[in-house]
């Protein structure tokens, strides 16, 4: 075992050696081929993409990424699922300023380049926001969304920034950092490690992501944009602007997230949940932030009532 992995799951209190190398049920995912997609602008993302029936968008967040999707791909005879990681070095580039903005473009644009209009859309974490915001506007076309764990202020990507960087918060030094000890930050993105939810597969898949210095500098500067207090500002508008009411969403909301996890995730997932009429708030019990990984039966539940399965 690597000094950097036993520092980093030390830190969790958790001991590497204890973590299954693949989690139960997660060979689907392992058997469907990633492929890479090219978008206006240059943006390169990986797709997985398996089965038939109704469409579905799987989009990943920053923190848990496409992995936590995993156990989905169990249900490929019933959907056909599109698995989106935005996050990887070749992906997208945020910077406070433009960065919901970014995510709504990026948004916009998958469905043209996957030809999957009309679709279920799952997203989680930032990109729960971001489809939000982008199904307000009506810049996709969905046949419902499942947000999962959508962000209060990131929060969170402060105490990690912090965490990485030190005092100075340049890009820089926070990627070097990220780079030194790539498997320390990967377990700080997770901040936590459960049997149910990560393995040393993950652990070693997240690692990766941040191995040298140009994938380090991208992740760096996302965290940088995504602990930033303009970055949600479209978000914040967006509700302010209606009295805290947006009325009903263009398509079926359904906001998910874990009776287990951060409260802010909750009480944020509340205020949604009462800002769009005729949304449904589902809080998970025994469950964290990455619902899609530690209660994947109760996204399943979900889709299969929103297509009528």
């Amino acid at each position: 075992m690597q000094v950097a992995d036993e520092k980093a799951v030390n830190e969790l209190k958790v001991n590497l050696e204890n973590l299954p190398e693949l989690p139960p049920d997660s060979h689907s995912f392992f058997l469907v081929a990633e492929r890479w997609l090219t978008l206006p602008g240059g943006v390169r993302v990986s797709v997985r993409e398996a089965g038939d029936g109704s469409p579905v968008l799987l989009l990943a967040g920053v923190n848990y990424g496409a992995y936590s999707f995993r156990y989905l791909f169990g249900a490929r005879e019933r959907f056909r699922l599109v698995l989106v990681d935005p996050f990887g070095p070749e992906g997208l580039r945020l910077d406070a300023a433009t960065g919901m903005d970014t995510l709504q473009d990026f948004c916009a644009a998958l469905e043209p380049a996957l030809d999957i209009g009309g679709a279920l859309w799952v997203a989680h974490g930032e990109f729960a926001l971001a489809a939000l915001v982008a199904g307000q506007r009506h810049q996709v076309n969905m046949r419902a969304l499942v947000a999962i764990s959508p962000p209060s202020p990131p929060t969170r990507w402060q105490r990690l920034q912090e965490k990485l960087s030190g005092q100075s918060g340049r890009l820089e030094r926070l990627a070097r950092r990220l780079v030194n000890d790539p498997f320390r930050a990967a377990a700080e993105l997770v901040e936590y490690a459960d049997v149910a939810v990560i393995s040393r597969q993950e652990l070693r898949w997240l690692a990766r992501r941040l191995s040298t210095l140009p994938a380090a500098r991208v992740m760096a500067g996302q965290l940088l944009a995504l602990a930033h207090p303009d970055f949600t500002r479209p978000l914040e508008q967006l509700l302010e602007q209606t009295g805290g009411n947006t009325g009903s969403f263009p398509a079926p909301l359904s906001i998910l997230a874990g009776a287990a996890g951060n409260p802010a995730v909750q009480e944020f997932a509340r205020t949604l949940n009462r800002a769009f009429t005729g949304s449904e708030l589902l809080l998970v019990e025994n469950c964290g932030d990455a619902v899609q990984a530690e209660q994947p039966g109760r996204v399943l539940e979900v889709l299969d009532s929103l297509t009528g399965s």
